[in-house]
């Protein structure tokens, strides 16, 4: 009967053992981590591309804008001078 309990107490400290190794270890954990690295580094890259693409888009955006503006201008000071003249007429 001792023997028996031993064998068992000895099945379960291999298993015990085994499962500790597979779901604990340093080196199972090293790599879990380093996966999880690989991967935020890739969201980092792709998101700071995305932010670079954006900042590209808004300044040519805002160069548009200003040309927009300085055009928007340049009509209302003709339109200004257009209605001015028709006024001048009797």
């Amino acid at each position: 009967m001792l023997a028996v309990g031993l064998l068992l107490a000895a099945a379960l400290l291999a298993g015990g053992l085994r499962y500790f190794e597979s779901h604990f270890s340093p080196a199972r954990r090293a790599a879990e981590l380093e996966r999880e690295n690989a991967a935020l580094r890739a969201a980092v890259d792709r998101d700071r591309l995305a932010l670079e693409m954006e900042k590209a888009t808004r300044l040519e955006l805002e160069k548009q804008l200003g040309e927009l503006n300085d055009k928007l201008k340049a009509l209302q000071a003709e339109l200004v001078f257009y209605k001015s003249q028709g006024q001048a007429r009797p």
